[in-house]
């Protein structure tokens, strides 16, 4: 069962912020400094780092001697465990036909992380979430050479393809289907995930693995959970089911842009952008991990975006630093998307990229530049080619399928190769390299690397609360009347100097706050800080906190959810 960090402490607030997000803006102007709002607590402490993995459309986890050298996923995992990475990311497509759940699951993390420290982060994949509508599918049995065996009727509600091979994974635990995805692979260890629970079709995902659950489809994490410098938004655009009134095309709904959120027709754009605005305005790295590939340039050089390409353009809009992929079987990543122009539906028809600049094999790119797509379907179940007379190309620098080299700049040392893509993230930095596991013969010679830098001078910084809601609750039973939170500044790209700190009360209140107006914050560091909420009322209360240096400023809500009770009897405990 996920057990909730202390970031968010009522899931209600988590899903006002959006619209709260809408009204902050235009209160800006009145701004009021805060003098003794923050008191300092530590300005000596490291910024962070830490590295992931990334990739998708696995197949079976099949040791030796089931497979005479185990299977190509089976290697593939083997490897990532080696890199010791802080988590990896499986970017959908998990067993196919070849393992049920249970024994994808279990077999994955006997691997990695096995008896050490890291973690498995799930996205669904279209052949990982199904519906037989009663019909019992049998896997693999333990004597194929793939095998795994175990049978079920799959049962998913939310999202549900249904393909002429019905023999796939399940996303849900049910009574009919057996042990999902979801519960078999369990909760990723050290990660605060925070579900959508996003109202759409007249359903809504469920904030821990119980059925439905949002963990796999819907939801966000901020890493580390102890002063976070990037945040990481999964979403199930592209895959079928009730959720989205069906598949992409003319009915798909919830995707729908719109600048007056929430709407109607655009509950899961305006919960998108929701996290990728709150995030871009504390100043964290973004990444969005969705299954189905939007751009991309493989043997048919799909220009649809099944993944709604208003999602997808919103991503580039808003300047999203990371967009994973998995569902094309092959390796392809993008320049630095500045834009894209869509033609009809769910196509694209020209894109407006960055270059970078290529030093000693690594090519660089700017922070706040563009996105870049990372198209890792490499996990093991097949490769696909790469087109050999489509435009596509032009927007990607690297290109590798099971065509091998075609004479292109792109797939030069290509040679049909599996692997994932290994990143290191600092507070300078987002670092990229191809990793290879295997390819059709030796030495295997593809390799990739890029960097996302921070422009430096003049650097930036970030500002991040825990919690972000704190609660004040008093009744003849107990009360308390003063709480605290800490607010963490982080530097980026080396930044340092005075940062001031300011705020916008959003609604009236006996609540009260104490504290500094300023700290200094050193090259590569973080300076923590308090808030102390005190006082009596009742609703909920909320402030604009306001950090700036020069033309840098970033912001954050802080919410107070209040309660006193001035009659009997009083509940023994708050309720919300």
């Amino acid at each position: 069962m996920h057990t909730g960090r202390t970031r968010r402490t009522a899931q209600t607030t988590v899903a006002k912020r959006s619209s709260v997000l809408i009204v902050v803006p235009l209160l800006l102007a009145s701004i009021v400094s805060l003098p003794a709002l923050f008191h300092p607590v530590n300005a000596t402490a490291s910024a962070p780092s830490f590295t992931f993995t990334a990739a998708g459309d696995y197949g079976g986890i099949i040791p030796p001697p089931l497979s005479t050298h185990g299977s190509r996923g089976y290697n593939l995992t083997s490897v990532i465990a080696s890199k010791y990475p802080n988590f990896s990311i499986a970017l959908g497509d998990l067993g196919y036909t070849s393992q049920n759940p249970s024994n994808w699951c279990g077999n994955f993390t006997s691997l990695y992380p096995a008896t050490g420290t890291g973690a498995l982060v799930l996205v669904t994949g279209n052949h990982d979430t199904n519906n037989t509508k009663g019909v019992t599918v049998y896997y693999q049995a333990s004597g194929a050479p793939t095998g795994s065996g175990g049978s079920g009727a799959p049962s998913d509600v939310l999202t549900n393809e249904t393909t002429s091979d019905p023999v796939n994974g399940f996303w849900d635990t049910y009574s009919s289907s057996g042990n999902g995805y979801a519960s078999e692979c369990g909760a990723p260890s050290g990660i605060g995930w925070v579900g959508s629970q996003t109202s759409s079709n007249g359903l809504s995902c469920n904030n821990v693995l119980t059925a439905p659950t949002c963990y796999g489809r819907e939801y966000y994490f901020d890493y580390p959970s102890s002063n976070p410098i990037m945040r990481f938004i999964i979403v199930s655009a592209g895959i079928c089911g009730k959720w989205f009134n069906g598949c992409p095309g003319s009915s798909y709904a919830g995707w729908k842009a719109t600048s007056t959120c929430p709407a109607s027709g655009s509950e899961h754009y305006c919960w998108l952008k929701a996290r990728i605005d709150e995030a871009k305005n504390a100043g964290l790295w973004v990444a969005v991990a969705v299954h189905k590939q939007c751009l991309n340039d493989d043997a048919t050089s799909s220009t649809s975006c099944p993944p709604s390409l208003d999602a997808f353009n919103l991503a580039i809009k808003d300047k999203v630093d990371l967009w994973l992929d998995g569902h094309v079987h092959n390796y392809e990543r993008s320049k630095q998307l500045t834009s894209c122009t869509p033609s009809t539906g769910f196509t694209i028809s020209s894109c407006i990229y960055n270059t970078g600049t290529n030093v000693s094999g690594t090519v660089n790119f700017a922070r706040g530049s563009g996105m870049i797509v990372n198209i890792i379907g490499t996990g093991g179940i097949g490769n696909l080619g790469i087109c050999t007379t489509c435009s596509n190309a032009q927007y990607f620098q690297k290109l590798c399928g099971s065509n091998m080299d075609i004479g292109i700049p792109q797939t030069g040392g290509c040679k049909n190769d599996y692997g994932f893509v290994q990143f290191t993230v600092t507070t300078s930095s987002i670092s990229a390299r191809w990793v290879d596991v295997q390819c059709s013969s030796s030495p295997c010679t593809l390799s990739d690397s890029y960097s996302i830098n921070v422009p430096a001078p003049p650097g930036d910084f970030s500002m991040y609360q825990n919690p972000s809601t704190v609660r004040l609750f008093c009744s003849i039973y107990d009360c308390t009347t003063s709480t605290t939170s800490i607010l963490s500044l982080t530097s980026f790209g080396s930044f340092s100097g005075p940062v001031s700190l300011s705020y916008v009360k959003l609604n009236t209140t006996n609540i009260s706050v104490t504290g500094l107006s300023s700290a200094t914050l050193g090259p590569n560091g973080i300076t923590t800080l308090t808030i102390t909420a005190s006082g009596k009322d009742n609703g909920l209360f909320l402030w604009n906190i306001t950090s700036t240096y020069g033309v840098i400023t970033h912001w954050e809500l802080f919410r107070v959810s209040a309660y006193h009770c001035t009659h009997s009897p009083c509940p023994v405990t708050p309720t919300g």
